[in-house]
């Protein structure tokens, strides 16, 4: 088992500008090898490949089972058993799940600005913006439930996609503000202590956050009969993409008439994101 590892990479430029004003532009790279798959994805080293999903109903036609009289646990314990047993990588199994496999890689391309103005005159802030995309092949996000699991366990480049944990662009605003109210300050500087201490020294405080939506995931009913963890459906070659205010599309978010469920024996050709 490989050891995981990560590369990292960064390039940026400062200046400051008039008015005490940094402003940090930085391109930042990261690269994931050997990465561990996550526990929850359970790959199946038993499922059929698709040379032999491409016999179709033949492979539940009931054949003579080698095994019958060694192994006596359902459902190779019978004299007959489906065909598609036989031609599994390991017969004498019918599932061979695999937990933490290593083998998956990631990249991850950004570019960052960061403009800051450090509290002075009564006024400072923070801004921060990023834009960039994290692409891999095992992608997973716990935390809401979302893992990307294998149509097809031999074929990983099949799996390689935008993660699940990609926010492609995300802009966040935190700032300082003090009102100029209050003795000393341009309106009410001549105040007595008592009315200062209620009306004077107040400051606006905040943060502001904008950040695009996270990669859906789409899975259909697996008809696909190889024995893996999950199928995909097909794509018409149309995007599901609907225009409009949002408020109008609540209802019917995607246009799922371009989807539609693979044939039997087959795996189907959208991505894992």
């Amino acid at each position: 088992v490989l050891q995981p590892y990560s590369q990292n990479w960064n390039f940026g430029v400062q200046r400051e500008l008039p008015g005490s004003i940094l402003v940090d532009a930085t391109y930042v790279g990261a690269r994931g090898l050997h990465l561990t798959q996550s526990s929850y994805g359970n790959y199946n080293l038993n499922q059929l490949r698709p040379q032999t999903l491409a016999l179709g109903a033949q492979l539940q036609q009931l054949v003579p089972n080698p095994f019958f009289g060694l192994i006596r646990i359902d459902p190779l314990a019978s004299q007959n058993i489906p065909r598609s047993y036989l031609l599994a990588d390991y017969p004498q199994f019918t599932q061979v799940l695999a937990q933490f496999m290593t083998g998956a890689s990631s990249i991850y391309n950004s570019f960052q600005l960061k403009s800051e103005k450090r509290f002075r005159n009564g006024l400072g802030f923070l801004l921060a913006y990023t834009a960039g995309k994290l692409i891999g092949d095992a992608g997973s996000n716990n935390s809401v439930g979302r893992m990307v699991q294998p149509q097809d366990v031999h074929n990983r480049r099949a799996d390689r996609g935008v993660s699940p944990e990609d926010v492609s662009q995300r802009f966040v605003l935190s700032y300082v503000f003090e009102l100029p109210v209050g003795r000393g300050r341009k309106f009410g500087k001549q105040w007595n202590w008592a009315v200062d201490a209620f009306l004077g020294g107040w400051q606006l405080n905040g943060i502001t956050t904008f950040e695009t939506g996270q990669p859906l995931l789409l899975t259909t009913q697996d008809t696909s009969l190889s024995g893996g963890a999950v199928l995909r459906p097909n794509n018409n070659g149309k995007s599901a993409n609907l225009g409009g205010e949002i408020s109008q599309r609540l209802g019917r978010y995607l246009d799922t008439s371009v989807f539609s469920r693979p044939a039997p024996f087959t795996f189907g050709n959208v991505g894992s994101t």
